[in-house]
């Protein structure tokens, strides 16, 4: 049995099983940080502050292009 923690992903195929609705959510987050626009926008907006209600300033922009994305696919 192979240890989940430390698999790693060999290649991806298509499916008509639905996990669920952020499904992909994953595989664009990593792409998003491998082309390095999280950076740019941290990088530029440096000073915005955590949320009150603990969200990061990155988790945010991961919401909200996730939420572009999911709306223009």
């Amino acid at each position: 049995m192979q240890d989940t923690a430390t698999s790693k992903i060999h290649k991806l195929e298509v499916t008509d099983d639905t996990l669920t609705s952020r499904g992909g959510l994953a595989f664009f987050v990593k792409y998003l940080e491998a082309i390095g626009i999280v950076g740019l926008l941290l990088h530029k907006f440096a000073g915005i502050k955590k949320s009150i209600k603990g969200v990061s300033v990155r988790n945010l922009f991961l919401q909200v292009l996730y939420f572009f994305f999911k709306c223009y696919t």
